[in-house]
């Protein structure tokens, strides 16, 4: 059961990878305007896939919790062990979270070099997406939702499944 989470991931690692080689491109080179059409979907693209490897690892924890103890440690070893292109999960996930903050960042130095605010259509100057706080999109207002991060093992922090 845990193998096809794994497979799940993989096709979500390895977008992941792919977004992030495209952001440290972009990265790499002095901020231009020009650089924003590319710059702002695949801010969206680096969060998206964040999110998508944080819903295997909680689709993982959560097998976790409903399998025997005897067997809990075995896939615990298989998990600590999954790697796609040399980087576990975690570690990708810390790594692309980085590299989503530091576009965002680009994204702001390009925005106040031409005159228009950080957070305007898009990122929200802060590497979370929305309206500059956080909260939504396009002058929406929504709440703040404090989540905890999971990173592949159960002793790694809260357990998911519980009532916050």
């Amino acid at each position: 059961m845990s193998g096809t989470i794994r497979s799940m991931l993989t096709s979500v690692m390895k977008t992941l990878a792919s977004h992030m080689d495209s952001a440290n491109t972009i990265l790499s080179q002095e901020p231009a305007v020009a650089q924003l059409r590319r710059a702002l979907p695949l801010f969206e693209q680096l969060r998206c896939s964040l999110q998508g490897i944080q819903d295997q690892l909680v689709l993982w924890s959560e097998l976790m919790s409903k399998m025997a103890d005897d067997k809990v440690g075995a896939e615990e070893t298989k998990m600590e062990a999954f790697k796609v292109q040399g980087k576990t999960p975690s570690d990708l996930y810390v790594e692309g979270k980085e590299v989503l903050i530091k576009l965002s960042l680009h994204i702001d130095t390009i925005r106040a070099a031409a005159g228009q605010q950080p957070g305007e259509n898009g990122t929200g100057g802060n590497g979370t997406g929305g309206n500059g706080n956080g909260h939504g999109f396009g002058g929406i207002q929504l709440p703040r939702l404090n989540l905890p991060n999971f990173l592949g093992t159960l002793s790694s922090g809260a357990r998911f499944g519980r009532p916050l």
